[in-house]
């Protein structure tokens, strides 16, 4: 069987001397199985859960505005049944007047890797070719909308179209006592509104002592691979 995440993690390359501990797929899966908490899951694999569960002990995230199930749209206690596209339009308008303006950022409710995440924008009526793609793709699935947040100027001038963040891996083992595994500083790229890697992001490895960047980004191997001492974007 070919070993994809040989290729996918970059580990023919000549710098790459720990290559031996690194896990296959088979032996990740395995691993978490036997550590995952399968009661607490389910609020990491709902965007909507999640929000809801740990806004309760003060833990800051982004303002949540509401969420649709389908054409039913949820927002601070009112449902409302959109039918088109305009609908969606007045709503957002809406939304703008009563809390201030600023991006709303949509992603659904179960999704991962920053598929299908994109911003609502406030169009006029008289353009609607972006409002009629938001709402068939929101009306076909179920979302999440926050407030987008506002980055610090450093990482804005580097990637402006995405909140730029850190991944920071831990794991719990059954002591209970949470372990650093690693951290990387993501960026996107191609003026996509996420920074995740598996939608074309570069990544950047943090040293865990200094807190310093290592001098090189990466992409992963089915977005070429390639090494980046400068943002392949600005």
């Amino acid at each position: 069987k070919l070993p994809r995440f040989y290729f996918k993690h970059l580990l023919y390359r000549r710098d790459v001397e720990n290559w031996r501990s690194y896990l296959t797929d088979r032996e990740e899966q395995r691993v978490q199985a036997a550590i995952k908490d399968s009661i607490g899951r389910p609020f990491l694999n709902s965007k909507l859960l999640f929000h809801q569960h740990f806004t309760i002990p003060g833990i800051e995230l982004p303002r949540l505005i509401g969420y649709n199930v389908g054409p039913t749209f949820v927002w601070h206690g009112r449902h409302q049944r959109l039918t088109s596209a305009r609908e969606l339009a007045s709503l957002i308008d809406g939304i703008h007047r009563e809390t201030g303006g600023g991006r709303i950022f949509a992603k659904p409710v179960g999704g991962i890797h920053g598929n299908q995440c994109f911003i609502l924008g406030s169009p006029p009526l008289a353009a609607l070719d972006q409002t009629e793609r938001d709402f068939e793709e929101l009306r076909s699935g179920s979302f999440i909308f926050e407030h987008a947040l506002v980055q610090h100027s450093a990482l804005s001038a580097i990637h402006p179209d995405s909140v730029n963040t850190l991944r920071v891996v831990t794991y719990t083992p059954h002591d209970g006592v949470s372990q650093l595994v690693s951290t990387l500083l993501r960026f996107g790229a191609g003026g996509r509104c996420v920074d995740n890697a598996s939608s074309g992001g570069v990544f950047v490895k943090v040293d865990a002592q200094s807190g310093a960047l290592l001098p090189y980004a990466r992409k992963f191997h089915e977005f070429g691979g390639t090494v980046h001492l400068v943002h392949p974007d600005t």
